[in-house]
């Protein structure tokens, strides 16, 4: 196919052809109406495309720019085998198995070569683990392997965390079960490839002694922790709502560049108390005895980077001091310490002894303490402060976190062909912009089309004051908590008439003239950057309307794009003609995180990658058609009674969408979605359920490949006559979700179990999974990788894949030695 050209390179291409004509011609043109002009304008067009086409087969001709179609041309030539397709926009092709192939045919066999392997084709972090090398006495039961210890290592703590996983510990004795097969796992031909399925995004962390607080506008801000309800001096929360947890994962730190094989330190998995607090721990007495720091395994802080870094600043100062991970304490705060409010000392004592004549010399000493600190909950207490020091003011906390998709906002990249780059002023768009940073003094009047504020408050009431008759943009550039002023109980955004306001958590980058550039062109404002930004609002928002619409005016539109709401988000009537939700988490624990006080009439509300409380969109009993439109999204009850989705005045779509809940709507249209309580629509002659799964009980639309029906179909058909109640309680429960964490706070939300029927996991469109994580495919990128065993291992060795990924219950059992 030809590549179609831009308008930018055709206009160059006319420039070039054109301006080769001598200036009187191109002078006698103008004048007599740019003819000559409009001919060399066709001629732009068909040079552009050659140049286009030139530049593609060039590109096609080397694997790392080749354009996907082109990819199995490559594949061929290294007689690569083709993978089942991924959901379009999995953020995984077969361009790195392809480009690997030559490397991986030559090392066929080995355990490296299958980890690279595993992480081309699924992109996930994998181990090989040949299990010969685990066995303490070999499979006759007569010769014992030396290296390997006779019994289980108690201490230090480390045992009931890896057993059964990649890096288990524990002796075993040879068995002779296949592990493909027949579940075995210690056998001397035996081969595991141990997999987490995690997707993990890491804020940046500066370096540097003292580090101002512009350079840290990309490492999230830690709110209060208030147990019990009750603020205390010196606690902090990763997590936006009080008191819940936020786990922290280990940065993906695999370097496959170097072809090593990656350590437990290098996957990017939860983080353990123990292996931090044991490295910190002697990190301390290193320090104090005068001697290098020596570890007996990889470290997990060094020169590949540290799993997080705390800086604090303190009263009366203007800079952020990073914490040295010796000065932190690691520590169990899953409860609030008792006594109420109580503190680590600002040092840790140490004793030690050397040798010495004629009797060892003791000595002891004192190491600073800066906080402690709970990588397993996010929660962080700053140790008491020396005699004449201020308190600590605010804590930011450099960090990576996982989940089963990059979604729900974070520092990833959310940029996309649908939401522009560039704002760039028209004759029939003009742009009012409030960039807003803490540390930004206003500039200008506040009927300025484009300054700096320090609140979004400030922005807010500027817009609602002179943004008619613009666009407004509200751009978050700091990963700050916004929170009312004035003893205000949330935030108010007023939109006008005809007009949208999108507040966007992003970095801003103004237009500049640069020196041998394009002459500077005030109407373009400036670039949004949609990544390593996100902004919580922790109050309530309510949308309402600036002004009532005149006769034939419609109301404005809003967009939110990479926030946290945890005060729920109300709408209010004839407030807006369309609500855009992207990468966002909209909660309001124990009650509604969407509701309206009117009926949603000629409304629209569009949810992607996001991650809703329970949405409460009916009002009154007028008959109101409104729309709501969701894709790759999550919708969870969080406290709140049943149902999870009350729309029964909105026709609903939904593709990719998992609700955890009961759903009352109009009509529906869905595909990939994954419903675990029933659901019920009003208005079943309109609509269709395509690769759902639909609990039974529900009154829904036709239905096209839905599980559990599906199921029970196959089922009788195979019997030949029809099912016992026996027999579909059985078929309903083998094609059943199951998940591995449904807590609000867990990084395993709404993820499917590696327990997970196939009719689930490989029950949606083009085999994907079912629910809000079906671009991913988890379970088809694990099945591509098991279909090239057979090429890839030895002869006689049997491999197998093995989910590491842990729920939470699991998770804290290995933190409990």
């Amino acid at each position: 196919m030809t590549p179609r050209s831009s308008a930018s390179a055709i206009e160059a291409a006319l420039q070039d052809l054109f301006g080769l004509l001598p200036a009187h011609l191109r002078s006698t043109d103008a004048t007599n109406g740019r003819a000559l002009e409009a001919l060399f304008q066709i001629l732009a067009e068909g040079d552009a495309e050659i140049d286009a086409t030139i530049t593609a087969l060039f590109d096609n001709q080397f694997i790392e720019t080749a354009d996907p179609k082109t990819l199995g041309h490559f594949a061929a030539l290294t007689d690569t085998p083709r993978l089942t397709p991924l959901p379009h926009r999995s953020g995984l092709s077969e361009r790195a198995f392809i480009a690997n192939a030559v490397r991986t045919n030559r090392g066929k066999g080995t355990a490296r070569t299958l980890e690279q392997l595993a992480a081309d084709v699924t992109g996930f972090g994998a181990v090989a683990v040949e299990y010969f090398q685990r066995l303490a006495k070999l499979q006759h039961a007569l010769d014992f392997d030396l290296p390997r210890p006779g019994t289980a290592r108690l201490t230090p703590g480390e045992t009931a965390a890896r057993a059964g996983r990649a890096f288990d510990r524990l002796p075993r004795v040879s068995e002779v079960r296949a592990i493909d097969t027949a579940a075995g796992r210690w056998g001397l031909g035996n081969v595991g490839v141990h997999v987490v399925r995690f997707a993990t995004a890491t804020w940046p962390a500066p370096a540097g002694p003292q580090i101002s607080p512009e350079r840290l506008a990309a490492v999230p801000e830690a709110g209060a922790w208030a147990p019990g309800g009750t603020a205390q001096v010196g606690y902090f929360q990763l997590a936006a709502q009080n008191e819940e947890r936020l786990c922290l994962f280990n940065p993906d730190r695999r370097d496959m560049g170097r072809f090593a094989r990656p350590d437990m330190t290098d996957l990017p998995d939860r983080l353990r108390r123990l292996p931090l607090h044991l490295e910190t721990e002697a990190r301390r007495h290193a320090a104090l005895e005068g001697r290098p720091f020596t570890p007996a395994e990889e470290p997990w802080f060094g020169s590949d980077g540290d799993p997080f870094t705390i800086y604090l600043r303190r009263e009366g100062e203007t800079h952020f001091t990073p914490v040295p991970p010796p000065e932190i304490r690691i520590a169990n705060l899953e409860a609030a310490p008792s006594p109420a409010g109580y503190r680590p000392p600002a040092t840790r004592p140490h004793s030690w002894v050397t040798p010495g004549d004629p009797a060892p010399l003791a000595h002891s000493a004192d190491h600073a303490i800066a906080c402690a600190f709970d990588p397993v909950t996010g929660r962080l207490i700053v140790a008491e402060p020396e005699p004449g020091q201020p308190e600590v003011a605010e804590v930011r906390i450099a960090h990576s976190s996982g989940r089963g998709a990059l979604a729900w906002g974070g520092p990833y990249e959310r940029g996309a062909a649908d939401v522009p780059f560039e704002l760039v002023d028209t004759a029939h768009e003009t742009h009012f912009i409030r960039i807003v940073d803490r540390l930004a003094v206003p500039a200008g009047p506040p009927a300025a089309r484009r300054r700096s504020v320090p609140t979004l408050e400030q922005a807010l009431a500027e817009w609602a004051a002179h943004g008619a008759g613009h666009t407004g943009w509200i751009v978050l550039t700091r990963c700050d908590r916004e929170r009312p002023g004035g003893g205000a109980s949330g935030f108010e955004i007023e939109l006008h008439p005809e007009r949208t306001l999108s507040i966007v958590a992003a970095q801003w980058r103004e237009h500049v003239e640069v020196p041998g550039g394009p002459p500077f062109d005030p109407a373009r404002a400036g670039f949004l950057l949609r990544r390593e930004r996100c902004a919580i609002l922790e109050a309530p928002v309510v949308l309402s309307a600036a002004s009532a619409p005149q006769d034939g005016e419609r109301a404005g539109s809003c967009l939110f794009d990479g926030l946290e709401l945890t005060g729920g988000l109300a709408l209010r009537k004839d407030a807006f003609t369309r609500l855009d939700l992207r990468h966002c988490t909209v909660r309001n624990p124990g009650g509604a995180a969407i509701s309206t006080s009117a009926p949603l009439v000629g409304t629209q509300i569009a949810v992607t990658h996001s991650r809703l409380g329970a949405c409460r969109l009916d009002f009154g009993s007028q008959s109101a058609q409104g729309q709501l439109a969701l894709a790759d999204s999550l919708l969870f009850a969080d406290g709140a009674s049943e149902p999870v989705l009350a729309a029964r005045s909105c026709a609903v779509e939904m593709h990719g969408v998992t609700v955890l809940g009961e759903a009352h709507v109009r009509s529906l249209e869905a595909t990939n979605a994954l419903f675990t309580q029933p659901v019920h629509c009003t208005r079943r002659q309109a609509g269709c359920l395509r690769y759902s799964h639909v609990p039974p009980g529900s009154t829904t639309p036709r239905r096209f490949r839905c599980q559990p029906d599906l199921a029970l179909a196959r089922r009788a058909e195979a019997k030949g006559a029809p099912l016992t109640a026996t027999e579909r309680d059985a078929e309903i429960l083998g094609a059943r979700p199951l998940f591995l964490d449904t807590e609000a706070d867990a990084p395993g939300l709404a993820m499917l179990h590696a327990l997970c029927p196939d009719a689930v996991a490989l029950g949606g469109e083009g085999e994907a999974e079912m629910g809000a994580f079906s671009r991913t495919a988890s379970r088809l990128r694990l099945r591509n990788m098991a279909a090239l065993f057979d090429r890839s291992v030895p002869f006689a060795t049997r491999a197998a894949l093995l989910d590491d990924t842990q729920s939470r219950l699991s998770a804290e059992q290995g933190h409990r030695p």
